[in-house]
């Protein structure tokens, strides 16, 4: 908030901000978990299905190739591939400043405008209030509302380009909001499927074990 509160004091803009669904490592995460073994499994979904991407908004510090000089004094970078990253994680808000290229179109929109660090700040303040839920206020929520903050705070200050009215339009389809509501509500049926159908399979090998001791206490019993 202090660094957002300082660049605003020196009249500094964002020239723009791009909603990005950046790709979760399944495999990674699950390792050294009882979920390894799918892994690869849901690591192929992941690449065709936005429920498993980690939506987050990029803020560009560069512009055309030059780094201002406010950019420079508040955050200490030269290179003009640079991003402030704001994201909701399961521990809360992160923002954090990166240093790589664009993402891609295919995943990705892009505003080319102004974005006031003002703007940033009260809608930053209030989604702070809310507690992570897997369901209710994910990454995917926070960052879909953060843009649409973002757009309704533009409108009154008289700026001649502000974000889309309509983001299901303007969005690619794999990171638009109704394809991620239904990607989501399909994720938690094959999930409740899944761990339903592991539960029964696991419950079938005790049952198989136990058939197959009693069996063989029996044996015993008649040799004996």
């Amino acid at each position: 908030m202090a660094i957002l509160q300082e660049l605003e004091t020196l009249q500094w803009k964002f020239p723009g901000m791009i909603y990005h669904g950046r790709s979760v490592e399944i495999k990674a995460t699950t390792g050294g978990t009882f979920l390894q073994s799918f892994g690869s499994i849901i690591d192929n979904i992941a690449k065709v299905s936005s429920p498993f991407y980690h939506h987050e908004l990029l803020f560009p510090l560069g512009f055309n190739g030059t780094v201002a000089n406010a950019v420079t004094d508040v955050f200490g970078i030269t290179n003009a591939s640079s991003f402030l990253v704001i994201d909701l994680q399961r521990d809360g808000l992160e923002a954090q400043v990166v240093q790589e290229d664009p993402p891609k179109e295919s995943n990705s929109y892009t505003f080319i405008g102004a974005v006031h660090p003002s703007w940033i700040i009260p809608t930053l303040k209030a989604a702070s209030q809310n507690p992570y839920h897997i369901y209710h206020w994910n990454c995917h929520s926070f960052a879909v509302h953060f843009f649409t903050e973002m757009k309704r705070a533009c409108i009154p200050n008289g700026v001649s380009r502000c974000p889309p009215e309509d983001i299901n339009a303007a969005f690619p389809v794999i990171i638009s909001p109704w394809w991620c509501w239904y990607g989501q509500v399909l994720g938690v049926m094959t999930f409740a499927v899944g761990s339903a159908w592991l539960m029964v399979w696991v419950m079938g090998k005790f049952r198989h074990r136990g058939a197959k001791h009693a069996s063989g206490l029996a044996t015993e019993s008649i040799r004996a």
